[in-house]
């Protein structure tokens, strides 16, 4: 489940009645490096899985552009993040960069399919 804030928790929870936490468990779980680690490949099989599952029309109402484009800028995007580190700069050649405003979006959906695999083993 996929909160907005943790101020959304208690509304989401069926358990939670008139301010009272019956039963009710949390915690959070962090993947170390997944920024870094996610597979462009992966991730762009599992961005056209989910545009395929959209259609390609209603994609386009949505963003104004057509799916391939969108792809390509965003494989552009993912091939150009350069770093600077003790006056030395780096293109990131894999994964997502951490700063980036569309990394909680691009991981999400990568651990959404991820969750989906393991769940129907």
């Amino acid at each position: 489940m996929i909160l907005s804030s943790s101020e959304a928790l208690p509304r989401s929870s069926r358990s939670c009645t008139e301010g009272t936490w019956s039963g009710v468990y949390a915690f959070l779980l962090g993947v170390e490096g997944l920024h870094y680690n996610i597979s462009h490949d992966e991730l762009f099989s599992v961005l056209r899985q989910k545009i395929e599952h959209c259609g390609e029309i209603r994609f386009s109402s949505v963003t104004g552009g057509n799916s391939d484009n969108f792809l390509e800028l965003l494989d552009f995007y993912l091939h150009s993040t350069v770093a600077s580190f003790e006056d030395k700069y780096y293109t990131q050649r894999s994964g997502i960069c951490i700063g980036s405003s569309l990394a909680p979006i691009l991981s999400d959906a990568f651990l959404g399919a991820f969750d989906k695999r393991v769940s129907s083993r």
